[in-house]
Order: structure tokens, then C-alpha cells, then sequence
């Protein structure tokens, strides 16, 4: 049973991934209209997301489930340090959601400011080319947002209670 489990544990999430991802290329494919394409996949997102979260907290049932022992407690302290075990399994599953989408949107975030201001600096600095200073700042605050949202996510790599 715990060999399934184990199983179960590491396939899922691929395979949740591998479906958004072949969902999202369908949507992107039979939309037109980028901000239908972008509703969409939105929408596969958040589904993602989701099934992601599910499967965390499957996870930690599972695993505080298997950590429970078939007979009574000897002492008080047996049973504050399984606690404790379980409570950790699932702060360190939020933990690593946490650290993943804040280096995601943050991602996301840098991608959309660039979508933007890096066709506006081309333009500046092919028009006046003593523009490329002031240009090329606003190209680094926007890649600035991805590299912030790395940071943090490492910081809060950094406090999860297994690494601890």
C-alpha cells in the first residue's frame, strides 16, 4: 500500500501539469482572439492550481494517516512528536506552493511589463538614441519583478520547518 502511495504521490502532480498544459495549448489553438485565449487559459490556470492544492493536501492525509501507529501511545511526548511530524508535512507542502507561485506570477508579472515596455524602449531608442538610458530602466524594473519574487521564494524555501 505505501508503494502505491508513494506512486500515486509523485505521478500525480505530472501528470496534473501534463494536462494543463495539453488543455491550454487546445485553448490557445482554437481561440483567435487573444483575450479569449487569455481568458482561457486563465481559467486552465486556476484549474491547475487547484488540483495542485488538492494533491498537497492528499498528500499530507496520507502521509499523517501512515504516520499514525496501530497501537496506543506509551507517553505524551510519542504522541506531541507525531503531531508535530504531521503538522510539518503539511507547512512544508504550503511552504513549497508558496515559493512556487511567488516565483510564477512574479514571472508572470515581469513577462507582462516587458510585453509592454520593451517594444516602447525600441522604439525610443531607434527614434533618439541618447533615449537609451532612460529606456533601458524601465526595461530593468520590469525584468526587476522576476527577479523580486525569486528572491522571496528562496527566502521562503529558506523558513520551511525541513530545512529548518
Amino acid at each position: 500500500m505505501s508503494t502505491i502511495l508513494s506512486l500515486a504521490l509523485i505521478v500525480l502532480p505530472f501528470l496534473a501539469i501534463f494536462l494543463s498544459v495539453l488543455v491550454g495549448l487546445r485553448a490557445m489553438n482554437k481561440t483567435k482572439s487573444a483575450k479569449q485565449a487569455m481568458k482561457r487559459h486563465f481559467i486552465v490556470l486556476i484549474f491547475s492550481l487547484a488540483l495542485i492544492f488538492a494533491f498537497t493536501m492528499f498528500a499530507s492525509a496520507a502521509s499523517a494517516s501512515s504516520a499514525a501507529p496501530d497501537e496506543e501511545a506509551p507517553n505524551a511526548e510519542t504522541s506531541a512528536a507525531q503531531t508535530v511530524s504531521s503538522d510539518t508535512g503539511a507547512a512544508s507542502g504550503m511552504g513549497f506552493i508558496a515559493a512556487a507561485l511567488c516565483t510564477g506570477l512574479a514571472g508572470i508579472g515581469a513577462g507582462i511589463a516587458l510585453s509592454s515596455s520593451a517594444p516602447a524602449a525600441i522604439g525610443a531608442v531607434s527614434e533618439d538614441p541618447k533615449a537609451f538610458g532612460k529606456a533601458i530602466i524601465f526595461v530593468a524594473l520590469g525584468e526587476a519583478v522576476a527577479i523580486y519574487g525569486f528572491v522571496i521564494s528562496i527566502l521562503i524555501w529558506i523558513k520551511l520547518p525541513s530545512f529548518a
